[in-house]
């Protein structure tokens, strides 16, 4: 009750990606950092981030599982995913303007190690045909192969460029229901399969 040594505890996990190759990132390259921490936010479909993630749990969460005096684990800290990283300044991280990380080699919509890739099978299956798509998002891109619009571009970017209203809302749809959600879950099973027994805070991305 007095703390120091033997008192209750709980451990701040870092699930940064330690390098820019499987961070999310915009249509310029530039790798997503929130604003309190500046680590990088990794891509949940891309193979490094989650070794990264497997390193971390090795590290961090393995050492400590039978230790009586842990109480829970806290899945990032004050990540502070704003703007700019002055805090003063308000206003959030728009996710849909950081779905253009980079693909490796063996990726595909068909078996996305990447978010593009994740955005591209999500929009055909959403709309079925490019003619369907350009229709609702009054845009124009050629063929069938839903990977132009993930790589050849013209990229959609919200309040940018390329992105009607139709556009912004199925973009928000793919971040709110797919991204996040693969995120969390790439995250927080790791942690789990390896500790099953102590609190798992909500991530606090």
């Amino acid at each position: 009750e007095d703390g120091g040594a033997g008192a209750p505890y709980g451990v701040v996990l870092n699930p940064a990606a330690t390098d820019d190759a499987w961070a999310l990132k915009d249509e310029t390259g530039a790798v997503l950092r929130p604003g309190y921490s500046e680590y990088r936010v990794g891509d949940p479909y891309n193979p490094g981030f989650l070794a990264d993630l497997d390193a971390m749990v090795a590290e961090d969460v393995a050492p400590r599982v039978g230790d009586p005096a842990l109480q829970m684990w806290f899945v990032g800290n004050e990540i502070g995913l704003f703007d700019r990283t002055d805090r003063s300044v308000q206003g959030v991280r728009d996710f849909r303007r950081h779905l253009w990380s980079d693909c490796p080699v063996g990726s595909s919509p068909a078996a996305p190690q990447c978010a593009r890739h994740a955005l591209a099978a999500f929009l055909e299956d959403r709309y079925g045909s490019i003619e369907a798509l350009n229709a609702a998002w009054e845009s124009d891109y050629p063929g069938q192969d839903f990977t132009t619009i993930v790589e050849a571009g013209p990229l959609p970017v919200p309040y940018e460029h390329d992105c009607s209203l139709t556009c912004r809302y199925d973009l928000q749809a793919f971040v709110h229901d797919h991204l996040l959600r693969e995120w969390v879950h790439v995250v927080t099973t790791r942690i789990r399969a390896e500790d099953p027994h102590h609190l798992l805070s909500s991530p606090r991305l």
